[in-house]
């Protein structure tokens, strides 16, 4: 459905996504990087990317993605891995340039559902995701609030 509705960015565009991690599935992290494989399966769209911005802040870098795994491709031997992110050891004033050199050989692996051509795109969608998952989150602390009553 993916080829029908959005669109198929190509080999070297640059793009805006967003992506979470193994450990913290409901964090979602905004970038921006360029395309470098695009792969259609069927209906669906999926994409490799190269980061060449960060744009969080180095703390919530540091928070969510240090020690986290993220589903990439290895660029030397095109291999799938969750690939842990280490990012402490890199100087804040350095941090956009030298989180992109020492993860320039990983791309991240995305279904189009997270890759946009804007980031006005990206913060949109990425205001309905927090949005449900903020509703997901009150609904379920409210059962679990009436469940400690009960015991």
């Amino acid at each position: 459905m993916d080829a029908l509705v959005r669109k198929i960015h190509r080999h070297n565009d640059t793009v805006f996504f967003i992506r979470s991690s193994v450990e913290n599935p409901y964090v979602y992290l905004r970038f921006v990087g360029v395309v470098k494989e695009v792969e259609i399966k069927e209906d669906k769209v999926y994409y490799r990317i190269q980061v060449k911005r960060v744009l969080e802040s180095m703390s919530t870098i540091q928070k969510y993605m240090n020690r986290a795994r993220f589903r990439v491709k290895n660029a030397i031997d095109s291999k799938y891995i969750d690939k842990f992110f280490y990012v402490y050891d890199i100087e804040e004033r350095f941090f956009e340039e030298h989180f992109r050199l020492k993860y320039n050989n990983y791309y991240f692996d995305l279904p189009s559902l997270f890759v946009f051509s804007t980031e006005s795109e990206m913060e949109n969608e990425l205001s309905k995701i927090n949005k449900y998952l903020i509703d997901k989150l009150s609904v379920t602390t409210k059962e679990l609030l009436e469940r400690v009553k009960i015991i």
